[in-house]
């Protein structure tokens, strides 16, 4: 029986992957020829966003903490805005119904993240809203300790890769979407597009068991 549903944020309840990608060239445009070497770094990524700021500001003589400063708030004013995935608010609005509260789980630095959801969602929307630095599995498993739930009753839903790998590192199940780093793995399979069709997997999980 699952007790408790964490979710991704970007990519997965917003439709937002493009504007985090955007972000950066937004800043590298500052700099003569940032653009092509910011299209360098997001082929192979050095890290998150401030490693990235970090090998990009070591290249032009910039300050990293400000360039990353300045792809928060670009990317906060358009996440504020961005259209939600389908069936996002039907989903979040079963999972009240049902008194399964819901988590989010994003790598995105946890100060913006919470004051993102907060002008996003109505006030208790989520029992709790977790963040980077921390990876996707130890996340999980304050998640798991915060809400006294056993691995076999949470069920973890993203359209990344790392949220699927810190699903099966905690042994929890886990509902994969598209449009996502996790679509273009090619073991994926039976992605929703449609968050409503998470209760439906909800009950299947109550018969069967966690699968990933």
């Amino acid at each position: 029986m699952i007790r408790c549903v964490v979710f991704d944020f970007d990519g997965t309840l917003v439709l937002s992957n493009a504007i985090k990608r955007d972000g950066f060239f937004a800043v590298a445009n500052g700099f003569p020829g940032g653009a092509a070497e910011m299209e360098r770094l997001l082929a192979d990524p050095p890290g998150d966003r401030f490693a990235i700021m970090a090998a990009f500001a070591a290249r032009h003589g910039a300050d990293a903490g400000d360039l990353a400063e300045a792809y928060g708030a670009w990317c906060e004013t358009r996440i504020l805005a961005c259209p939600e995935r389908r069936g996002a608010d039907a989903c979040l609005a079963e999972l009240r119904r049902r008194g399964i509260p819901a988590w989010i789980n994003s790598a995105t630095p946890e100060a913006p993240l919470r004051a993102v959801v907060a002008r996003r969602y109505p006030p208790d929307s989520f029992a709790g809203v977790l963040g980077g630095h921390a990876s996707k599995e130890p996340n999980l498993r304050a998640i798991l300790a915060a809400a006294a739930c056993a691995p076999a009753e949470m069920l973890m839903v993203g359209d990344g890769a790392d949220d699927r790998a810190g699903a099966r590192a905690v042994g929890c199940a886990f509902v994969g979407l598209t449009d996502g780093s996790l679509a273009r793995c090619p073991d994926a399979e039976d992605l929703l597009d449609d968050l409503s069709g998470i209760a439906a997997r909800i009950d299947a999980l109550g018969a069967t068991g966690p699968s990933n």
